[in-house]
């Protein structure tokens, strides 16, 4: 059995696979919240996918390593540890450093980091993409921190991150994705775009549909694929990446990725290729599944961390409310026409916040 640990809210990256793809898989892998993991007082034997490390909140983050060191001392297969996963920040910087990636990132907390623009601003724990346009100067820069901190973001969770273009002779930006499953690469698709924030291919057509039933077909970068996701300390997850002259650049490795989506959201030409993929990752996912069996595997977990664990949800929660709350506002005549009216006033206040923001990130 093979038990998939997912933060709250995030089942459905394995649910709709499991429901429309996954076949026999279907009854050989369990979704389990940490929630529900870091809490027990006991454990099944079998292999555990330690999905979301990103998302992990610290307190998470040093339960789930405890349970994982515990499930590894009664000798259960586990992928993804909590601790040696590098998440977003690390590995890119890692990447740009061994001189595998040609942009740099820096935290927006940062004081004195020193980028080329344009750049553009995206959360560090999360897979939206950009939460910015491009922003062409230090300006630009400030005033989308100022935005961010309005709306409830902490500058050390938002990244600062250098643009690179990736466009064909045609314009068209092609981002990569495949997975990783405890050593196997299965490439998974190729999402091509007008926009140089691709999230979804809105080009679909016989020549895209060709180049992504090769790229399943022939994983032409299976080797640099196994060095990077063994870079970053991942067992089970998908790497988006694109060509730069050639050479990979890596944007992200999602350790909770949407395996494949509900068959409702391709057209009929798209549909051969998605059951060649689904027909490659279920074989894959087979391969690191356990026996089942009726040992158990006693979770020791100190209350002191479980507090602390509830302190860091209800501030989590808080922040989250207080963002949703900001994003319904923007949307009222009201707020739109108080903001016009201040914008004048405040401009030119916007550096002095952000760099108040960086030097309480710093402390």
């Amino acid at each position: 059995m093979i038990y998939y640990l997912v933060t709250t809210g995030f089942s459905h990256t394995m649910r709709t696979f499991l429901d429309h793809w996954g076949g026999d898989m279907e009854g050989r892998i369990r979704i389990v919240t940490y929630d529900e993991a870091l809490r027990a007082t006991t454990l099944p034997l079998g292999t555990y996918i330690f999905s979301d490390i990103e998302r992990l909140l610290p307190a998470e983050t040093e339960i789930a390593t405890r349970v994982w060191d515990q499930l590894h001392a009664a000798g259960a297969r586990l992928l993804n540890h909590p601790t040696r996963t590098l998440r977003r920040y690390d590995l890119l910087t890692l990447l740009h450093a061994k001189g595998r990636n040609r942009f740099r990132v820096a935290h927006a907390g940062e004081r004195g980091a020193n980028l080329t623009y344009p750049v553009f601003l995206r959360e560090e724990a999360e897979h939206k993409g950009s939460i910015t346009n491009l922003l062409k100067n230090k300006r630009e820069l400030d005033d989308a921190l100022f935005g961010a901190l309005v709306r409830g973001h902490r500058l050390n969770g938002l990244l600062v991150v250098e643009y690179l273009d990736t466009a064909d002779a045609d314009g068209v930006f092609r981002k990569y994705s495949a997975f990783m499953v405890g050593g196997r690469v299965v490439p998974c698709h190729i999402d091509c775009s007008k926009g140089w924030i691709v999230k979804d291919t809105d080009i679909v057509d016989a020549s895209v549909m060709a180049q992504e039933r090769q790229y399943l077909e022939t994983n032409p970068h299976r080797a640099w694929l196994e060095e990077t996701f063994a870079m970053a300390g991942v067992d089970y997850g998908r790497i988006d990446y694109s060509l730069l002259n050639g050479e990979p650049q890596v944007w992200e490795i999602n350790t909770n990725p949407i395996v494949i989506l509900h068959p409702d959201n391709y057209t009929e030409i798209h549909m051969p290729v998605k059951q060649v993929f689904a027909g490659r990752i279920r074989p894959a996912l087979a391969a690191i599944d356990s026996a089942v069996s009726d040992q158990t595997v006693k979770i020791d977990v100190p209350v002191p961390m479980l507090t602390r664990l509830d302190f860091e949800k209800r501030r989590q929660r808080w922040a989250l409310a207080h963002r949703s709350l900001v994003r319904k506002a923007k949307k009222s005549a009201p707020f739109r026409i108080a903001r016009n009216l201040a914008k004048p006033i405040l401009s030119p206040l916007y550096p002095f916040v952000a760099r108040l923001g960086r030097r309480s990130n710093t402390k």
